[in-house]
Formats: C-alpha cells, structure tokens, sequence
C-alpha cells in the first residue's frame, strides 16, 4: 500500500499515502504545512513560530513553540520530504510535495470540528 500515492487515491499528489497520513496526524503539522503553503524561499524558524503562535488554535508559548518547531515538526516534515530543514541556520523553505497536502490538511481540519 505505501508505494501507492495520495494523488493515485484521492488526488493529493505524489506523496506516498503513509507519508502523507503520517504528516498530517500532529496538529502542529498540519499548521506548519498550511503556514509554508505557497511560500518561496526560506523562512527563519523565529518568524514561523510566530506564525504559529497567532493561529486562533495555536499556542501561547513562542520559545516552545520554537523548540518544538526544531526539535520534532520540521525533522519529520524534512524527512519525509516536504520542507527542506537547515537546523544550523534555522530556516525551513517548502518543498513542491508540500503543495499536495494543502487540501487535506485543510479537510482533515474541517473533519476534526
């Protein structure tokens, strides 16, 4: 099954459907991949917090936010190929397949209410 794709699916492009699951389960995720949608270049992780941070669901606490962000969320996201992560100088740029996951992310959102 994981080497069918989301687009193969459900039309949420190429990434395989057990990446796409996976990155969407955390909440804090999901966030990230809908903040990052449609941005070009890098973002300093400080000003994705921030981004974060003033979501109407996000949280209060910026620093762990931040440690959060570099610790656990943008690895996993890195990993799995959707932002490419540069720790040592705390900046995140999007990847195309991150693009894919918008809709999703924004229906498992809506589903969750």
């Amino acid at each position: 099954m994981d080497q069918q794709s989301a687009r193969g699916l459900s039309e949420f492009g190429k990434v395989p459907v057990a990446d796409a699951l996976e990155a969407l389960a955390g909440e804090r995720r999901r966030a990230v991949i809908r903040i990052l949608h449609g941005t070009e270049g890098t973002v300093p992780v400080q000003e994705l917090a921030t981004e974060v941070c003033l979501r109407p669901d996000g949280a209060q606490d910026r620093d762990r936010v931040v440690v959060d962000l570099h610790h656990r969320t943008l690895p996993k996201l890195d990993a799995l190929g959707l932002v490419d992560y540069d720790p040592e100088a705390t900046v995140v740029e999007p990847c195309s397949a991150l693009d894919d996951l918008v809709a999703l992310a924004e229906h498992v959102e809506v589903t969750n209410c």
